[in-house]
């Protein structure tokens, strides 16, 4: 990673590494932006391909469970659904009625004290797929992501107040797939 030097390759670097470390086949950077969070960047996996593209989408609607990133937002906890498709807190939520998701794990990123965003991870495959060891590695990659981010200006701006289209950037990796493991535990925590 430290051979990343332009921030927007270093972003996508980390959101593969992080989709590929979690066994996810979705992934979210989402970051603070003027009175609101914004998806910043998007990360899917299709087959051995991960696609990495750098947005600025809201969270509202359909593109995330906006219920479960504003309880993360507002409590700076972790959110990990061992399998989303049983009642839970956020079972409510449009996003998560119409997504078939089985695994989802929501990552607070602080520093200093201060929420610096979020990164959010989905496995519509399996339950479980999220246990301990993946966690502590990815808490690691998006203290880092979410730094470097933060820092970057072009990251911050919404393209509503610039009137432009957002930055764009696709990037493709080949992964390595693996299986989620299991592990006991409650529906969410």
């Amino acid at each position: 990673m430290s051979s990343e030097i332009v921030l927007p390759q270093l972003i996508k670097r980390l959101m593969t590494i992080a989709l590929e470390n979690a066994g996810a086949d979705r992934g979210l950077l989402i970051l603070p932006a003027e009175d609101d969070y914004l998806i910043q960047a998007e990360t899917k996996a299709t087959g051995d391909q991960v696609e990495v593209v750098l947005c600025q989408k809201s969270i509202r609607g359909i593109t995330c469970p906006e219920s479960l990133v504003r309880y993360v937002i507002r409590t700076q906890e972790s959110v990990i659904l061992d399998d989303a498709s049983t009642p839970n807190l956020f079972s409510e939520d449009d996003y998560l009625r119409g997504l078939q998701a089985k695994s989802i794990l929501c990552l607070p990123l602080i520093k200093q004290g201060r929420l610096t965003g979020l990164l959010y991870l989905e496995n519509t495959l399996t339950s479980y797929a999220f246990p301990p060891d993946r966690i502590a590695i990815l808490e690691l990659l998006a203290a880092a992501g979410g730094d470097f981010a933060r820092e970057h200006p072009s990251l911050q701006r919404s393209p509503r107040t610039r009137g432009e289209d957002p930055p764009s950037g696709r990037l493709q990796h080949h992964r390595d797939l693996h299986p989620g493991s299991r592990r006991a535990g409650s529906g969410c925590q």
